[in-house]
């Protein structure tokens, strides 16, 4: 087969793998592509321990195991190199072909599927970032202002619909949303701690209250 049909081909699987396991086999074959450039070594590309660390290092909770195990087998993408100390190390059969077509991919797919896009395109109008950070803050304070407990109610009763919303619409397409379903799962766990925070301040309200009108009945005795 001619080198140009052979690179073609190499490019329509790596096309056919990330359309079948979306965001998944982005980071695997980023994540592979990036240890690739840093071994330099006659071992192989990369082997699976390293990968599914970089990956966790990008915060992925992934054990791509099974992904690589369908590039080797499936889709031909990479073969076995050699094996050291326990790790077994596999090779790209053709690493320009896939690096070009998965940035390709990267760059121009996801416009083409407008659920998708759409997804995307409310993730972000929701700051999801700015939310998250401010609950952060929110969680650690011994007491919170006036301001912090504006946010919270502002959150519950305005964006948590939305969030939950977005969730169960990213959930349908999971595989496209792994970053974005993290974050936004951790933010829904946040407000929670938080609403716990304004639980507490209530009950210390009441306590408080309890105590002055006990001290107050203690002082009329006295002066009975």
């Amino acid at each position: 087969m001619p080198k140009d049909a052979l690179r073609d081909s190499m490019r329509e699987r790596v096309r056919e793998f990330i359309e079948r396991y979306g965001d998944k086999a982005i980071a695997v074959l980023k994540a592979a592509l990036e240890l690739s450039s840093e071994a330099g070594c006659s071992l192989g590309d990369f082997n699976s321990r390293d990968l599914a660390l970089r990956l966790t290092a990008w915060g992925i909770d992934y054990n791509p195991s099974n992904l690589i195990k369908m590039l080797e087998k499936a889709y031909g993408i990479i073969e076995k190199g050699s094996t050291s100390r326990g790790r077994v190390w596999y090779r790209f059969r053709d690493i320009d072909a896939v690096r070009e077509e998965l940035f390709s991919y990267m760059g121009y797919s996801r416009e083409e599927n407008p659920r998708i896009k759409v997804l995307r395109i409310k993730y972000r109008s929701l700051r999801i970032d700015l939310l998250v950070n401010r609950l952060r803050n929110i969680v650690t304070k011994e007491r919170l202002s006036k301001s912090d407990l504006e946010f919270i109610k502002d959150l519950a009763f305005k964006e948590l619909d939305e969030v939950l919303q977005l969730i169960d619409e990213m959930s349908e397409n999971e595989s496209y949303f792994i970053k974005e379903l993290k974050a936004l799962k951790e933010l829904v766990e946040l407000a929670d701690a938080a609403s716990l925070k304004i639980a507490g301040i209530e009950e210390e309200g009441l306590s408080m209250q309890y105590s002055l009108k006990n001290a107050d009945a203690a002082i009329n005795r006295s002066h009975a």
